[in-house]
């Protein structure tokens, strides 16, 4: 087990608080009808509205034939 410091605790409180953002626009834009590119897109904006970066951006685990666009 790796005890966290105070600053780091508070980087992924953050970090909680931008997924948690990203996660309720996506909610909010989900409907019949609609993209997961137009779903992505809303996620990237909440993202890039605060200078987050995201951690799995062109991803590209061994077993997969190309990177994660996504």
């Amino acid at each position: 087990m790796e005890i966290k410091t105070d600053n780091e605790l508070a980087a992924m409180r953050e970090a909680g608080r931008v997924v948690a953002r990203a996660l309720k626009a996506v909610s909010e834009h989900a409907a019949v009808g609609v993209r997961l590119t137009e779903l992505d897109a809303v996620a990237a904006d909440v993202i890039d509205e605060v200078g987050a970066r995201p951690a799995f951006l062109h991803c590209h685990p061994d077993f997969a034939p190309t990177p994660s666009p996504r």
